[in-house]
């Protein structure tokens, strides 16, 4: 897979800018600040889009958006098996779309990841592309042996440049030593161990109502027994009533219904209160309000005169006849010695028993009543103070449970934590043991003929430390001369990119260290094993250039400038 023809509509600084790019070495020169990055960037976004949420600073690419804001898109050509493809993209942040056309059966292809090519024409994923295809400019930092050693270790332990094994497990660490359990395992003893005083509150709580109840119990019979002692009976010439007592007929007259003597011998005495309609002179002076009505209903109608004294008479005498029935049944003709009917005996001794019993009420001394009460106010407090006891075993439960519960949540948090270190560290072996195939089992080459001799091999060690061999004996990379470094990190990125780069992917240098003759030609000779349809190389050496030059390699040439 290569390019074949870039298009920079409105990317950057350019407008409308075309670049033909070959098959092989190409070399893009140009002055500092003539868009070189720009140009390898475009490449990097054609294939994998510009997220608006990029994974790493060098995935930021909305730097490149126009300034003058017209637009932010571009086309590349692509050619892919034989097959001529034109990606079309536009990276406006609301209107990001993109476009692959077949220019030769005219199909539009279907995206399987949206922004992204991958998938659809490569099978590799961005971050591998990032990581080993796209060699970007070293940044002038001081520590860029570290950041170089970083960036190889973390490919070699994590299969990502940004992401450090090491300091995450650092982080786990520390985060799983500060999940001590202890602490609250200590407490949730103490609380049981605490909570032991309450034992036995239940079976004292029954106990205390128990000896309350019998308490209301015995003062409810002393009472009964008590009231039956003060209803004392003496006899009079009248028969036997109850003995006269200012005190006690106070209390009688407070009770209203209770007013009368209880006994059956005083009947004779009593004398129930007579209805209003059983009044004599009611009787009468209704039957003479009907009369009335009657005589003149009859006058208002339109009768005889004879009519009309007939049935007023008749009237008369029937209300008349109502009247002594009545009285007569009522037993108001009977006399006063007339016996009271049964219903009416019946009556008159259910009132009595109903009254007797309300006169139960009499009141007694009640001062023997105090032992009772003082033993019943002891026991109402020992009962509250088990209660009491009952609240605060009940907030201790509850302290239990929620201790129980953070407990619970800090052992799931330390499995996970443990589970997720344990998890790293076997991902790990398994790209350790690819590394020894990806940078360990080749780099003797490639790092001689790109520096020159200077060094023999780079490897990483049992340490995970990038370690360079330089007169037989390895020193980490961190030891090595800083004017060497960007010829070791050029040999080292080729030789990953040697092993990393697949489906014959383009691969983007984006500038070269100096270098002389040799070193050039050694630097050729290891890109030419990358097994890549296309290499891209940016610089803005003009000396370089008159080298690549000597070294009589295939390249094609563009001047940005």
């Amino acid at each position: 897979m290569y390019f074949s023809k870039l298009l920079l509509k409105d990317f950057g600084k350019f407008h409308n800018r075309e670049i033909n790019l070959k098959p092989g070495v190409n070399v893009v020169y140009g002055t500092r600040n003539a868009g070189k990055s720009t140009v390898a960037d475009f490449e990097y976004a054609t294939l994998y889009g510009i997220g608006t949420f990029p994974e790493t600073e060098d995935d930021d690419l909305a730097h490149h958006k126009p300034m003058d804001e017209h637009g932010f898109s571009g086309k590349a050509y692509v050619i892919k098996d034989g097959d001529e493809y034109l990606v079309e993209r536009s990276f406006r942040k609301h209107n990001m779309t993109t476009q692959v056309l077949n220019v030769k059966n005219g199909r539009v292809g279907k995206l399987k990841h949206k922004n992204s090519l991958y998938e659809s024409l490569t099978g590799v994923d961005k971050k591998t592309y990032s990581d080993a295809l796209y060699i970007r400019q070293q940044k002038d930092t001081e520590n860029e042996a570290e950041e170089l050693n970083t960036f190889v270790t973390n490919l070699a332990t994590t299969g990502s440049s940004n992401l450090d094994k090491r300091r995450a497990l650092a982080i786990l660490r520390d985060q799983k030593n500060a999940l001590d359990v202890t602490e609250t395992e200590q407490q949730i003893a103490e609380l049981k161990e605490e909570l032991k005083q309450y034992d036995g509150d239940e079976e004292a709580l029954k106990e205390v109502r128990k000896k309350i109840a019998d308490n209301d119990e015995e003062f409810a019979i002393e009472t009964a027994k008590r009231k039956r002692e003060a209803r004392r009976l003496i006899d009079t010439e009248k028969g036997t009533k109850y003995e006269e007592d200012d005190e006690l007929n106070e209390h009688l007259d407070s009770l209203q219904e209770n007013s009368v003597f209880l006994d059956a011998d005083l009947l004779k005495d009593y004398k129930a209160p007579k209805k209003l309609t059983d009044r004599w002179w009611m009787i009468a002076l209704t039957g003479l309000l009907v009369i009335g009505v009657i005589a003149a209903l009859v006058y208002i109608l339109p009768f005889d005169d004879g009519v009309r004294q007939l049935f007023v008479v008749c009237t008369a005498l029937f209300v008349v006849m109502t009247i002594v029935d009545g009285l007569h049944r009522k037993g108001a003709l009977d006399g006063e010695n007339q016996a009271p009917s049964e219903e009416e005996f019946k009556k008159i001794v259910y009132e009595l028993e109903r009254k007797n019993e309300a006169y139960e009420d009499v009141e007694i001394d009640m001062s023997f009543a105090r032992k009772y009460m003082d033993l019943k106010e002891d026991l109402r407090a020992t009962e509250a103070e088990i209660l009491e006891r009952k609240k605060q075993k009940a907030q201790m439960e509850d302290e239990i449970r929620v201790c129980e519960g953070r407990k619970q949540a800090i052992e799931r948090e330390i499995y996970a934590t443990t589970l997720a270190i344990n998890t790293i560290q076997e991902l790990s072996r398994s790209y350790v043991e690819e590394w020894n195939y990806i940078i360990n089992d080749h780099m003797t080459d490639i790092m001689q003929r790109v520096t020159g001799g200077l060094y023999e091999d780079a490897k990483i060690d049992e340490k995970l430390r990038l370690v360079i061999k330089k007169n037989g004996a390895f020193t980490d990379i961190t030891q090595i001369d800083a004017t060497d470094l960007p010829l070791v990190r050029m040999a080292v990125r080729v030789g990953i990119a040697t092993r990393l780069c697949k489906e014959h992917m383009p691969v983007v240098i984006d500038g070269l260290p100096q270098m002389n003759n040799t070193q050039m030609q050694g630097f050729f000779a290891s890109i030419e094993e990358i097994p890549s349809e296309q290499i891209l190389i940016l610089t803005d050496d003009k000396q370089l250039v008159s080298k690549i030059k000597d070294t009589k390699s295939t390249y094609a040439l563009t001047n940005l400038s």
